[in-house]
């Protein structure tokens, strides 16, 4: 917007004296500068690292798409390794994919023809639990997402995520989990499904998304934040909402402790299950 158009010069009036700040004032305002040009510095490089993890990600999701064999190179030296465990086995189903039981006794299943899908019925309202030894996160699953909440559900109770790792950690606050095999969790994806943008969608402290690709497909992938700051890093709305945390923020806190800026966690920290309950009545 132009707003040279709308300006209009007033007569100036004559400056009060400028009123001296006390010393200890001034050291804590400048303090509180400093520290957010800091943050935001960091914001930036951080930024700068997702994106080349975006571009490798993308870059194998072609490769494997394409038919040819993944690069062997090493991956950039600022994305430090640590070994991921491999996925605890399950069933490999080798038809169209039956709901899930929904009072969670289906064995563990980690292979699918297609995704789950309709499984959670519509109208009533779900609650998820994640329990890690850090603690419990529980979330308030987002029925109006349905196609997205109804996949995750469905996975967790098949107990896909049971053992999984938080494979990517920001320690701003922003979890990773639902596939292991390298440092950015691309091993061992079973399906894509193509989400839809929507500028409605905002991601906050305490959103639960499911993690898509630059080509707008998600999978198996969903991320759970703890920062205020989540916009800074999700900054498309395609990524959609299925839930929100209302317990367990400080579980989060615990976990993001082993997270870097590069995303590549200092240690191990599992999701031990997913639970999923309907919660109407209550």
């Amino acid at each position: 917007m132009h707003y040279g158009a709308h300006f209009v010069a007033k007569k100036s009036k004559p400056r009060k004296p400028r009123r001296q700040m006390d010393p200890a004032h001034a050291a804590a305002r400048a303090s509180q500068h400093q520290t957010k040009r800091q943050r935001r510095i960091r914001i930036i490089a951080i930024l700068g690292v997702l994106a080349m993890v975006t571009g490798l990600v993308a870059g194998l999701i072609g490769s494997l798409a394409g038919g040819g064999d993944v690069a062997s190179e090493d991956p950039p030296a600022t994305i430090a390794r640590i070994d991921l465990p491999a996925p605890p086995p399950g069933v490999q189903l080798d038809e169209s994919t039956p709901c899930p039981a929904l009072n969670g006794s289906s064995e563990r299943t980690t292979g699918f023809i297609d995704a789950p899908n309709g499984c959670l019925e519509q109208g009533t309202n779900y609650e998820a639990t994640i329990t890690t030894e850090a603690g419990d996160i529980v979330i308030d699953l987002n029925m109006s997402e349905y196609e997205a909440t109804d996949t995750f559900a469905s996975l967790a109770l098949y107990h896909f995520y049971d053992g999984l790792p938080w494979h990517f950690i920001l320690d701003e606050g922003l979890l990773f989990a639902g596939a292991t095999g390298d440092p950015v969790g691309t091993g061992d994806i079973p399906f894509r499904l193509a989400a839809e943008a929507d500028a409605d969608r905002s991601y906050q402290l305490g959103t639960v998304a499911m993690i898509t690709d630059p080509n707008g497909m998600y999978d198996t992938r969903f991320l759970v934040s703890g920062t205020d700051d989540a916009d800074v890093f999700l900054t498309t709305p395609d990524h959609p909402v299925i839930g929100e945390v209302t317990e367990g923020l400080d579980v989060i806190s615990r976990i993001a402790d082993v997270g870097a800026a590069t995303g590549s966690p200092t240690e191990v920290t599992r999701i031990d299950q997913i639970t999923v309950r309907a919660v109407d009545g209550e």
